[in-house]
């Protein structure tokens, strides 16, 4: 295994301490976290010569569309460092916004949110049990994924777009303190709690060995199958939260509302220094790539340029991530 801390052992793996080796937190680690937090101080600054940029307004909805793409992108996160896509995380969020207020009706608030986010786990248990468990590959299960979920959202509406009406279901989100939307708090806890688990539990350490080597990992006492599966889990569970939150952010759900946010939330990933080849990654950076990413979506929005510009920015952090990564390697 390639951690630079040297072999782990058995021990070492099923310890609860902190300081277990290749997870301390180190002076690289530090420097990579202020390194994101000055490009986006940067991207702030230069930026704000832009007109309108730096209203509170603006700044409102680059958070708010930040914070629904942090949620998202802690999922995709986790994924990439267990060396796995998701890439169905985009019509999971369409689908569980649909859900969300169509079944309000139905079954009232508490119940269908809670009905919602099962089908959003049910679809990330079919990716785990066919990428876990039977081997298939990720790319290509996602992928199918992404459509089949797609369409589902796409059948249950027949297409057209739900409007909320419900008070309750609003105030998750645009509820306020001190002018800041209650919005911008959900990714700021699940981050927390991200980092906790992969940094601090023995569940999350072996998500790291895995993406590593898998089948190293096995000789260590993991099982691999079980973590892929419950990584696949957790991301859905992510994305599912992720739609929830958008729906409720905007009062009205489309069954396409989701269209692209699977790149989008690989791309912020990426930027947030997470490796597409596994093992490498970290929460907090997850979340500030996420803000530069929504930096970069709004000033497009503001100078008015066509939305195929942002989609020229995600394949260019893509494509670039992967050339360096290589580069490395090689």
């Amino acid at each position: 295994m390639r951690f630079k801390n040297g072999v782990c052992n058995v021990s070492q793996i099923q310890s609860s301490e902190s300081k277990w080796c290749p997870f301390a937190v180190t002076g690289k680690d530090l420097a990579k976290n202020n390194f994101m937090l000055a490009i986006l101080l940067a991207m702030i600054i230069v930026f704000s010569f832009i007109p309108g940029f730096l209203t509170f307004h603006n700044l409102v909805n680059i958070m708010a569309q930040g914070a629904v793409l942090s949620v998202v992108t802690l999922g995709m996160t986790i994924a990439l460092i267990a060396g796995k896509f998701d890439l169905s995380v985009g019509s999971i969020i369409s689908l569980t916004g649909v859900l969300s207020i169509g079944l309000q009706s139905f079954m009232g608030l508490p119940l269908s949110l809670l009905v919602t986010l099962l089908v959003g786990l049910a679809v990330g248990a079919v990716n785990g049990v066919l990428i876990g468990f039977l081997g298939a590959d990720a790319l290509i299960v996602t992928l199918g994924m992404l459509s089949v979920v797609g369409a589902a959202a796409l059948l249950y509406t027949n297409g057209a777009t739900l409007s909320g009406n419900s008070h309750a279901f609003t105030s998750l989100t645009q509820s306020s303190w001190a002018h800041i939307p209650t919005l911008v708090i959900y990714p700021i806890i699940l981050t927390i709690l991200a980092h906790l688990v992969l940094r601090h539990t023995v569940f999350g350490r072996k998500i790291y060995f895995v993406g590593d080597n898998a089948k190293a990992s096995i000789l260590v006492g993991i099982k691999p199958r079980r973590v892929i599966f419950t990584v696949f889990l957790i991301s859905a569970l992510l994305a599912s939260i992720g739609g929830i939150l958008l729906s409720s952010w905007v009062n009205s759900a489309s069954p396409v509302a989701g269209v692209g946010w699977e790149l989008n939330a690989l791309a912020a990933a990426v930027l947030g220094g997470t490796s597409m080849f596994g093992a490498e990654g970290r929460m907090s950076n997850a979340l500030v790539g996420a803000l530069i990413f929504s930096v970069i979506s709004n000033v497009i929005v503001l100078l008015k340029l066509p939305v195929v510009y942002q989609e020229i920015v995600e394949g260019i952090i893509i494509v670039v991530a992967v050339a360096i990564r290589r580069g490395r390697v090689n």
